[in-house]
């Protein structure tokens, strides 16, 4: 169930408490945004998914973070994405195994999936965003904002 959250993208008053966002998001966004939890694999609501227009914001706070081309068939169990909107992902050493990188919404700072190393012979640079389904939210339009699409550093 899609809650709907009233304020503007990328401004302070995005800063919550704890107590706040268990209030705010259901208890399995919760758990995977804010405790870094992790979809079952295969089993996402985006994981098959192909849509040929609008975009993917995240479910907590609403940015946008992929666009619709973004998206790729990839066998991995997740939505995945070969690129996104720079301004409102980024990167951060996994918390838990320690050599991975998370991804993270950059306004919520809600755990997004992870980012690895795509083997495409013609782009040696190609990530992979495993994203959870449970993370993002899709919308049918583009964003209402001019957005830089590109790849997130992987430098630890």
């Amino acid at each position: 169930k899609l809650q709907f959250l009233y304020f503007i993208v990328g401004r302070e008053d995005m800063i919550r408490t704890e107590a706040e966002w268990k209030e705010t998001l259901t208890p399995k966004q919760y758990k995977v945004l804010r405790e870094g939890g992790c979809d079952d694999a295969g089993k996402g609501e985006y994981y098959r998914a192909q849509p040929t227009e609008g975009h993917f914001a995240c479910s907590a706070c609403m940015s946008p973070l992929y666009g619709h081309d973004a998206k790729f068939p990839c066998d991995c169990g997740w939505p995945a994405f070969s690129k996104c909107y720079t301004k409102h992902v980024t990167p951060r050493p996994e918390k838990s195994h320690g050599e991975g990188l998370e991804i993270c919404c950059s306004n919520c700072k809600g755990h997004l999936g992870h980012i690895y190393k795509r083997r495409v012979e013609k782009d040696p640079e190609a990530q992979r965003h495993c994203v959870n389904s449970t993370s993002i939210v899709y919308v049918k339009t583009d964003p209402s904002e001019e957005l830089v699409v590109g790849k997130v550093s992987m430098k630890r």
